[in-house]
């Protein structure tokens, strides 16, 4: 008898996967991602160069991520913009000028370095990781442009084009 309960399958759950809102700083992170901008690549001083990214999780949370010297010539033609990935070892850091990444929903930045690796998830249902973030809330629109005169600037512009275009 007591082999006959032994011999039944026992229920195995997967362990959840990781989302941004999980990640804290100074430690290395496998999350499942969707490339949701790309930036054009940058040439800094002295030949070095930086791409940055805006990803997008299952949540519909954004958080910048950014790539410096070799490995950008790595990653840049491996990550395309609406791609799902999963992405190991990628690091996070506190984001030090907030002015650099107003897109992004997090108060971290992910570096993408030499012992990061991705793997594209192909066949991704939108419903999983969606195409693009939610949109803020209208009451809360006031509170995320305090102190944020290019976001404010951006809205007025693209509010004075429909209006140009309706009328």
């Amino acid at each position: 008898m007591d082999k006959m309960r032994s011999l039944k399958r026992k229920r195995v759950e997967a362990p959840r996967i990781p989302t941004l809102e999980d990640v804290h700083p100074y430690s290395r992170w496998n999350l499942c991602v969707r490339v949701y901008h790309k930036f054009h690549v940058e040439r800094l001083a002295s030949g070095r160069k930086r791409l940055n990214m805006v990803l997008l999780d299952d949540k519909g949370k954004k958080m910048a991520a950014v790539v410096y010297d070799d490995d950008v010539d790595r990653f840049d033609p491996l990550l395309v913009e609406g791609r799902v990935y999963y992405v190991w070892k990628m690091l996070a850091e506190p984001i030090m000028r907030n002015q650099d990444y107003l897109f992004a929903d997090s108060q971290f930045v992910c570096h993408f370095s030499s012992v990061t690796t991705i793997n594209e998830l192909r066949n991704v249902n939108e419903r999983l990781i969606p195409l693009f973030p939610a949109f803020i809330p209208f009451d809360r629109v006031w509170e995320f442009t305090l102190d944020n005169d290019t976001y404010v600037g951006k809205c007025f512009s693209f509010l004075l084009f429909v209006l140009t275009v309706l009328l």
